[in-house]
Protein backbone atom coordinates (compact mmCIF):
# COMPACT_ATOMS: atom_id res chain seq x y z
CA UNK A 1 0.00 0.00 0.00
CA UNK A 2 2.84 2.59 0.74
CA UNK A 3 4.32 1.87 -2.68
CA UNK A 4 0.78 3.43 -4.01
CA UNK A 5 1.29 6.52 -2.13
CA UNK A 6 4.76 7.02 -3.58
CA UNK A 7 3.73 6.54 -6.58
CA UNK A 8 2.73 9.98 -7.38
CA UNK A 9 5.23 12.60 -8.42
CA UNK A 10 3.22 15.30 -6.82
CA UNK A 11 3.69 12.89 -3.13
CA UNK A 12 7.67 11.72 -3.94
CA UNK A 13 8.62 15.59 -4.26
CA UNK A 14 6.95 16.48 -0.75
CA UNK A 15 8.53 13.42 0.74
CA UNK A 16 11.96 14.63 -0.41
CA UNK A 17 10.84 18.48 0.69
CA UNK A 18 10.21 17.21 4.28
CA UNK A 19 13.65 15.23 4.16
CA UNK A 20 15.30 18.34 3.75
CA UNK A 21 13.83 19.81 6.02
CA UNK A 22 14.56 17.38 7.83
CA UNK A 23 17.96 17.14 7.72
CA UNK A 24 17.67 20.78 7.80
CA UNK A 25 16.54 20.93 11.58
CA UNK A 26 18.94 17.86 12.47
CA UNK A 27 22.09 20.14 11.23
CA UNK A 28 20.52 23.43 13.48
CA UNK A 29 20.38 21.37 16.50
CA UNK A 30 23.52 19.84 15.26
CA UNK A 31 25.66 23.04 14.61
CA UNK A 32 24.26 24.49 18.05
CA UNK A 33 25.09 20.77 20.02
CA UNK A 34 28.95 21.44 19.13
CA UNK A 35 28.97 25.26 20.10
CA UNK A 36 30.01 26.73 17.04
CA UNK A 37 27.69 29.61 16.95
CA UNK A 38 30.12 31.46 14.93
CA UNK A 39 27.07 34.09 13.39
CA UNK A 40 25.60 37.09 14.81
CA UNK A 41 22.08 36.14 15.58
CA UNK A 42 21.56 40.29 16.33
CA UNK A 43 22.09 40.73 12.56
CA UNK A 44 19.13 41.81 10.16
CA UNK A 45 19.43 38.84 8.18
CA UNK A 46 18.81 36.67 11.05
CA UNK A 47 15.98 38.42 12.29
CA UNK A 48 14.35 38.77 8.80
CA UNK A 49 14.79 34.91 8.07
CA UNK A 50 13.04 33.90 11.62
CA UNK A 51 10.11 36.32 10.61
CA UNK A 52 10.12 35.01 7.31
CA UNK A 53 9.91 31.76 8.41
CA UNK A 54 7.39 32.68 11.48
CA UNK A 55 5.52 34.18 8.50
CA UNK A 56 5.69 31.21 5.99
CA UNK A 57 4.53 28.48 9.38
CA UNK A 58 1.10 30.96 10.29
CA UNK A 59 0.19 31.09 6.01
CA UNK A 60 0.56 26.90 5.80
CA UNK A 61 -1.74 26.81 8.96
CA UNK A 62 -4.13 29.58 7.66
CA UNK A 63 -3.95 27.71 4.49
CA UNK A 64 -4.35 24.02 5.71
CA UNK A 65 -6.74 21.78 3.42
CA UNK A 66 -6.48 23.70 0.79
CA UNK A 67 -3.66 21.84 -1.16
CA UNK A 68 -3.19 18.63 1.30
CA UNK A 69 -4.77 17.02 4.41
CA UNK A 70 -5.28 19.42 7.38
CA UNK A 71 -3.46 17.57 9.70
CA UNK A 72 -0.28 16.96 7.88
CA UNK A 73 -0.18 21.39 6.58
CA UNK A 74 -0.83 21.85 10.23
CA UNK A 75 1.82 19.67 11.45
CA UNK A 76 4.28 21.46 9.34
CA UNK A 77 3.09 25.21 9.46
CA UNK A 78 2.97 24.81 13.35
CA UNK A 79 6.48 23.39 13.62
CA UNK A 80 8.04 26.10 11.42
CA UNK A 81 6.07 28.87 12.80
CA UNK A 82 7.88 27.64 16.00
CA UNK A 83 11.12 27.24 15.01
CA UNK A 84 10.75 30.77 13.79
CA UNK A 85 9.98 32.53 16.90
CA UNK A 86 13.01 30.19 18.74
CA UNK A 87 15.27 31.37 16.17
CA UNK A 88 13.62 35.20 16.67
CA UNK A 89 13.88 34.71 20.44
CA UNK A 90 18.09 33.88 19.88
CA UNK A 91 18.40 37.69 19.05
CA UNK A 92 16.99 39.08 21.96
CA UNK A 93 18.54 36.47 24.84
CA UNK A 94 21.71 36.05 26.63
CA UNK A 95 23.96 34.26 25.04
CA UNK A 96 23.90 31.13 27.11
CA UNK A 97 20.43 30.57 26.70
CA UNK A 98 20.97 30.87 22.63
CA UNK A 99 22.50 27.07 22.08
CA UNK A 100 19.42 25.60 23.60
CA UNK A 101 17.04 27.79 21.97
CA UNK A 102 18.52 26.48 18.67
CA UNK A 103 18.72 22.78 19.38
CA UNK A 104 14.76 23.57 20.37
CA UNK A 105 14.25 24.66 17.31
CA UNK A 106 15.98 22.14 15.13
CA UNK A 107 14.33 19.40 16.84
CA UNK A 108 10.80 20.90 16.31
CA UNK A 109 11.63 21.73 12.49
CA UNK A 110 12.93 17.97 12.38
CA UNK A 111 9.78 16.80 14.21
CA UNK A 112 6.75 18.76 12.26
CA UNK A 113 8.55 17.64 9.31
CA UNK A 114 8.35 14.20 10.53
CA UNK A 115 4.99 14.43 11.44
CA UNK A 116 3.68 15.75 8.06
CA UNK A 117 5.45 13.10 5.98
CA UNK A 118 3.99 10.42 7.97
CA UNK A 119 0.24 11.44 8.70
CA UNK A 120 0.51 12.09 4.31
CA UNK A 121 2.03 8.52 3.62
CA UNK A 122 -0.73 7.60 6.29
CA UNK A 123 -3.56 9.25 4.48
CA UNK A 124 -2.92 7.92 1.59
CA UNK A 125 -2.78 11.02 -0.11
Amino acid sequence: MMWKVLASPQTRFQIVADLVVVLLGVLLAGVAMSGALLWNRRSPVWVVMAIVLMLRGTMMVMNAGRYASRGERSARGFSMALAGALLAATAFVPFLWARELLIAAGIILAAGSMAGAGLMIRSGS
